[in-house]
């Protein structure tokens, strides 16, 4: 029993570190592309009022 135990634990702690890395991944890439957007609507919008 403490080993099926000690095993679903371990199972359910690497799981949260995966999800944990993959949002993390994910927040970094959203991060880049609102900073690319930021940058590029502002020359954009100039660009449609003329």
């Amino acid at each position: 029993m403490d080993k099926e135990l000690l095993t679903y634990v371990l199972d359910q702690a690497v799981g949260v570190v995966i999800a944990v890395f993959l949002l993390t991944r994910i927040e970094r890439r959203l991060d880049v592309l609102i900073t690319s957007i930021e940058k590029f609507v502002p020359q954009f919008s100039s660009q449609v009022q003329r």
